[in-house]
């Protein structure tokens, strides 16, 4: 199993993310949102962050290889 960080704006990119990357079967580990700090405090976006674990796919592993 191989764990790992995903840090976004968008929580359904993320998932479909984690998805891809660690298989169907990803499991969301923690999850954990925010804001991020804009000017004085206003206009902040949403921060989501994700740990996810999973399988690495095989196409993945022999892509990086």
């Amino acid at each position: 199993m191989q764990i790992r960080r995903y840090v976004g704006t968008d929580e359904a990119e993320l998932l479909r993310r984690i998805r891809s990357e660690l298989g169907p079967d990803a499991v969301i580990l923690h999850s954990a949102y925010g804001r991020r700090s804009g000017w004085l405090g206003l206009f902040g976006r949403p921060r989501i962050e994700i740990v996810a674990g999973g399988q690495v796919l095989d196409s993945l592993l022999s892509r990086k290889a």
